[in-house]
């Protein structure tokens, strides 16, 4: 009975995820062309929110800043899970569902997130994709070899603001935030985009 739960949920749970993959799609291609000043490296920002009700209600979500802390995109989607760490993979693998051609104009991606756990089992998942060894069992990471640099980062949460902020966000549903554009971003997002821009010393 509770193998039947636990499949019953992740196939709910891969529902919710293609929804939001096509939505971020859609919205995306209509991006695709506008944003030329991709020098350096793109920050890419995951995180999840566990919050209990009746059984654990979980969020994730991905922030997308280029090496100036200027915004590019940011999504967050809302679904019922148990494991912090399997939400913030998922945020980590719909990165393939985004990814566009101008973006390897930049020179790399850095990829962070709280979950050190996480962190470290891409790094080594990552290490393992450039140099394989036989019988391993390998991440994607297919999708990020456009990309002359990739670069994984453990930060804290105090350090993820903008994606925590996402993740809270998410409870109250799915979204898609492809510009800073009229009223669907909250206030508070702009004061933490601020700060965080402020705070990126990368040259």
């Amino acid at each position: 009975m509770a193998a039947k739960k636990v499949d019953a949920l992740e196939e709910r749970l891969e529902g919710e995820m293609n929804q939001i993959k096509t939505t971020v799609e859609e919205r995306m291609s209509s991006m695709e062309g506008q944003v030329a000043d991709l020098r350096d490296m793109i920050k890419k920002m995951v995180t999840c929110e566990l919050k209990y009700s009746f059984g654990l209600l979980a969020n994730s979500s991905i922030s997308y800043q280029d090496h100036k802390g200027r915004f590019l995109l940011a999504f967050g989607f809302n679904c019922v899970h148990w494991d912090s760490g399997y939400l913030e993979l998922l945020a980590f693998r719909s990165l393939r569902r985004v990814i566009k051609e101008w973006m390897f104009e930049a020179k790399g991606i850095i990829i962070e997130g709280d979950n050190a756990n996480v962190i470290k089992y891409l790094q080594e998942s990552f290490i393992k994709v450039v140099h394989p060894e036989a019988n391993d069992v390998l991440e994607d990471f297919s999708f990020l070899m456009g990309f002359d640099s990739v670069l994984f980062n453990h930060v804290k949460r105090g350090c993820n603001k903008l994606a925590d902020c996402c993740a809270n966000f998410a409870l109250k549903g799915d979204f898609v935030w492809d510009d800073l554009c009229g009223n669907k971003v909250p206030p508070f997002f702009f004061s933490l985009l601020k700060e965080d821009g402020d705070s990126i010393t990368i040259t």
